[in-house]
Formats: C-alpha cells, sequence, structure tokens
C-alpha cells in the first residue's frame, strides 16, 4: 500500500485482566502482519503469544470470564512479559524493514491497546518499533456513521464493537476474544468498510 510509505501494517489487538493500563495487565498480545489486499501475510508467522499475569490481586475477574481464560492453565502455558519482549525484538528483525520504518498499526480501538503495548515495551521500545499513523476499524465506524448523520441519512452502524460489526458486514468470526482472532476480524472489517463505499453512499 503506497500509503504507508514503506512501513509494515499489521493487525494488532490485546487481551488483559482489566481496562487500566499499569495497573492490570496483558494476557494476550498478537500482531498480524497484512498484505497490500489487508490480508493476512502467507510469508510471516503472527507474533501471537499469552503472557504471564504477575499481579493476581488485581484481576478483574469479570475480563477473565469474558475471554474465557482459565487462569491455572494460563499461567502453565504463559512467558514472562519481559521474555515476551525480548520474543517481539527477535520477531521484528525477521519483518526485515527498512531502516527508519516501523510497523504501522490497525486496531479496533487502538487508544485502548496502545496503552498496554507501550506499558508492555516501554515508552522508547514502543516509539522504536510502532509508528504514530494507525488506522483503526472502530473510527472509521465511528466517522462513516459522522457523515451519514450530516446528511441526515440512517446511521449505518448503531453499535460499533468488533463483534456487532462482523456480524452486521456478514463476515467470518474468528476466535471471539483472542488477540488472534480479533486481529483477523478487525482486518478484515476495516476492509469491508473502506471498500465498500459507505463514504460516498454507494454501499
Amino acid at each position: 500500500m503506497v500509503t504507508l510509505n514503506g512501513n509494515v501494517l499489521c493487525a494488532i489487538d490485546v487481551e488483559t485482566t482489566g481496562t487500566v493500563a499499569g495497573y492490570h495487565e496483558l494476557t494476550q498480545v498478537c500482531f498480524l502482519p497484512l498484505d497490500d489486499d489487508l490480508n493476512p501475510r502467507k510469508d510471516v508467522v503472527p507474533f501471537d503469544l499469552l503472557i504471564k499475569i504477575e499481579r493476581e490481586e488485581r484481576i478483574d475477574w469479570d475480563a477473565l470470564r469474558i475471554t474465557k481464560t482459565n487462569f491455572m492453565k494460563h499461567q502453565q502455558t504463559a512467558i514472562d512479559q519481559y521474555t515476551a519482549a525480548d520474543l517481539f525484538d527477535s520477531w521484528v528483525e525477521k519483518l526485515n524493514l527498512p531502516l527508519n520504518k516501523r510497523i504501522s498499526p490497525l486496531a479496533h480501538n487502538w487508544p485502548f491497546d496502545r496503552s498496554f503495548i507501550m506499558e508492555w515495551l516501554q515508552p522508547t521500545g514502543f516509539g522504536n518499533y510502532i509508528d504514530g499513523r494507525y488506522r483503526d476499524s472502530m473510527a472509521t465506524a465511528n466517522s462513516i456513521n459522522d457523515t451519514y448523520d450530516l446528511l441526515n441519512e440512517p446511521i449505518p452502524f448503531p453499535k460499533v464493537n468488533l463483534a456487532y460489526l462482523v456480524s452486521l458486514l456478514k463476515l467470518e468470526r474468528h476466535g471471539a476474544h483472542t488477540a488472534l482472532g480479533d486481529c483477523m476480524d478487525t482486518a478484515q472489517v476495516y476492509r469491508k468498510l473502506i471498500t465498500k463505499g459507505y463514504l460516498d453512499g454507494t454501499n
């Protein structure tokens, strides 16, 4: 994609122990590289890891129930966040990014994901790897709604959560509330939103 200016577009998603970055923790993180058609690249393995929970006393158990996370099983198979960050370093190197190029994020509610990823990688690491120019399927859906509202037309998306958009757009659901599944859903929703003709009224 010309608009990426040499950066690599990745769908990104996290699952967490709650909603407050710095207090709650990552439980899953996924970076899914996409091709020029916004489909998962076949030549790159996604970065998809379970992260060990270090502060059990801070868990919002409702958050784990939503993701259907079995705490004991999770802790047995997950890795600590520092090892995960080292593995992420190695994974990014294999992307063979051109000099001064980074990962361009595509997420559903990027401000939420961003806060947890920055806490995990720390600001310096985050800045080294993640470009500031992001795409966001939730923000895109909201913008489309605003366009229709200004035209006094019925808005196309009464709700903008990911599961609702997948259903409304008649797309296949991939592993609800898993980081990889949500990355795949985010990519296909975004692709549908920008190719279906919502902005010019031809949907």
